[in-house]
Parts: structure tokens; C-alpha cells; sequence
């Protein structure tokens, strides 16, 4: 096996070791790296790609991760900049945010990861008066940077939570718009929303529908960089066991049918919609 692959021995949201092969698409190079002139006719690596089930929680996971640096090292993606249809959809998502969730507090501080060039938080930045931080490990930043919107050129994870608080504080809105499913060590991640959030604050997370995914042969959503696929009552069942609370979703058309979840500290004071409950109904009907 390659080097720069590394296989999952457990599921990514319950740890059970019992994981079932559902889907082998062979061996692969990793999308979106396209070869320069000069290099035409030379062969990529290629890495193996199987989708496996858990058996306990019934979470979707690749069976293992490239080195991330290969996939954000040089990375193409900002799907909201090129995309006005998706860039709107944005700015009404921003605004929901901060008219639902701000609690009539001033001086709202909302830190993003995967943020690429930084389009979602500067829409709140120039035009909901929010302060803001981007968290990006790609090459994106620097876009970002020259546009005067503050990132982090890093992966998001717990050690990077406690930097960000010594250096401004915890944060009212965590945000991360298809980027929660690219996680190695999503335990590791939460635990680090959950210490950047304040008490009250709200974990936003937007990601493609592993529902859509099937009814809808997207096959394309079988990446290197996807390395988890959502259903609602795993991610239920992930965030309770981790002090969180699932308590609102909606469903988006973003990639073919997305996800959008709302998440607060456990006994944070959003009621639970019934949305949640029908989503799991319609999953397991």
C-alpha cells in the first residue's frame, strides 16, 4: 500500500470496528489534480477507493485517507464564487444565521473552516456587521488574505480551537459548508467546535445528502476527499454521545440534495424541531 494512504481500522462517528465493504470503485487517482502540459502521458498514483458500512451506527465512510496535503496543496474548489446560484443561496444561509441564532447580541464573532477564498463569512463580515475567521488548509487562503478576510492557513481541529480563543475569544456561529464530510478525526474536530462555541453558540453545517446521493446515481460524490457520507440518525447519534445536540434540519438542493443541521451544546436553549425526527422516519421507512 502507498504511503500516502492510510486505512480507517473503525468507523469515524461510533469507533465500532465492525465495518462492511458496500461499494469497490477500484483503485483511482485523486480528482481535480490535472497534469501540466509537459507532464501529458506521465501516469498518477492511484489510490484505493471503497465505500464501507459501519454495522453499529450504519455510518458511510471511505475505507481509508490520502495525504491531505496532496488533495489542498494546490485545491481548485470554490464552488460559491464561480456558482451565483450557490453564492445567493449563501447569503440567504448567512443571514438566517445571525436573525435566528445572534440572541440579540452585539458584536457576533463566527469562525468558518474550510473556508476557502472566504465568500461566506465576508458576505457577513461586510453586510451583517459580524466579525470573522476563516480556518483554510488550502492554498485558497491567500484569495482569502488579499481580500482582507482574516484565515488560518490550517486544518481545524482542537489545538487550533484553543489558539483562536486565546487569541479572540469563543465564537457565537461555527460554520462549515462541505467540509464536516472531509474530516480524518471528526471526534477530534467537534471537540474543538465545542470548545471555541459559546454556551449558546450554534454549530452550522452544511453537507451532501447521502439520501440524494443514492436515490440520484451521484456517483461523482465518491471522492479521496469525501471521506464520510451523512445519513441523520448516525449524526444524531454522533453528536449526543459527544455533548452535542442535533436540533434542526433542512434539506437544500446544493449538490444534488444537501443537509443543512443546526447544532447547539447539549441543553442549549433551541427546541428540537420535528424535523429531525422525520428526517430519521424517512431514512429508515
Amino acid at each position: 500500500m502507498s504511503p500516502n494512504f492510510n486505512e480507517f481500522k473503525y468507523c469515524k462517528l461510533c469507533n465500532s470496528k465492525k465495518l462492511k465493504e458496500v461499494l469497490n470503485l477500484a483503485n483511482l487517482p485523486i480528482g481535480d489534480k490535472y497534469m501540466p502540459k509537459e507532464q501529458e502521458g506521465i501516469s498518477k498514483e492511484i489510490y484505493e477507493l471503497k465505500i464501507m458500512m459501519c454495522q453499529d451506527c450504519y455510518h458511510y465512510q471511505n475505507s481509508g485517507f490520502v495525504n491531505p496535503n496532496l488533495i489542498y496543496g494546490t485545491y481548485l474548489s470554490r464552488p460559491a464564487t464561480t456558482n451565483p446560484e450557490l453564492a445567493d443561496a449563501f447569503k440567504q444561509y448567512a443571514k438566517y444565521l445571525v436573525e435566528n441564532f445572534s440572541n440579540n447580541k452585539k458584536n457576533l464573532f463566527a469562525v468558518e473552516a474550510g473556508s476557502n477564498n472566504g465568500i461566506f463569512i465576508d458576505f457577513m463580515q461586510k453586510n451583517l456587521g459580524v466579525k470573522v475567521l476563516g480556518v483554510e488548509p488550502s492554498n485558497l487562503f491567500e484569495q482569502a488574505t488579499k481580500n482582507n478576510i482574516e484565515t488560518i492557513n490550517d486544518y481545524f481541529n482542537k489545538d487550533v480551537a484553543n489558539k483562536i480563543i486565546n487569541s479572540h475569544g469563543q465564537a457565537d456561529f461555527f460554520i462549515a459548508n462541505h467540509t464536516f464530510s472531509n474530516i480524518i478525526d471528526n471526534i477530534d474536530f467537534l471537540e474543538g467546535v465545542k470548545l471555541l462555541l459559546k454556551s449558546d453558540g450554534i454549530f452550522s453545517m452544511q453537507t451532501f445528502y447521502q439520501k440524494s446521493v443514492i436515490e440520484k446515481n451521484l456517483l461523482e460524490n465518491f471522492t479521496h476527499e469525501h471521506l464520510s457520507y451523512f445519513y441523520i440518525k448516525p449524526l444524531k447519534s454522533f453528536f449526543e454521545r459527544n455533548e452535542m445536540e442535533l436540533f434542526d434540519v433542512k434539506f437544500v438542493p446544493a449538490k444534488g440534495g444537501s443537509i443543512r443541521c443546526f447544532i447547539q451544546k447539549k441543553g442549549g436553549p433551541n427546541k428540537v424541531s420535528d424535523t429531525v425526527t422525520e428526517f430519521i422516519n424517512d431514512e429508515t421507512k
